[in-house]
């Protein structure tokens, strides 16, 4: 049987992740539940390119297939990582390099390059 080469993951979680104490850019970006759905809503509205490793022009290794916002109850992968409502949901179907990085642990998720403003909290 040939494998589908599907994987399903976390795109963004909203509000603070409890695993992440500091970025490696010295902060803590957060973004609401609301703000992230609509992201989620612009990128598949977009191109849905995905590249690997933020090289700026890899693209081709994964085809998305599916795209939501998790709104039921919370849940644990068996990573340790809890899905909670309002998380943004990516599946795809990779290619066979890709697919065998993935199965060797090199890619262990998505990692969305993007933009933002950063405002302190009252």
């Amino acid at each position: 049987m040939t494998e589908q080469r599907y994987v399903l993951g976390v795109a963004y979680a909203p509000g603070p992740d409890p695993l992440i104490k500091r970025g490696a850019d010295g902060f803590i970006d957060t973004v609401d539940p609301d703000d992230l759905e609509l992201a989620a809503w612009q990128f598949m509205k977009g191109d849905r390119r995905i590249g690997l490793n933020h090289s700026g022009d890899d693209f081709g290794h994964a085809e998305v297939v599916e795209s939501y916002v998790w709104r039921g109850p919370a849940w644990e992968l068996p990573d340790g990582q809890i899905v909670k409502s309002g998380t943004w949901m990516l599946g795809a179907i990779v290619d066979e390099p890709t697919w065998a990085l993935i199965k060797s642990g090199q890619i262990t998720g998505w990692s969305f390059e993007g933009s933002g403003r950063r405002v302190k909290e009252s």
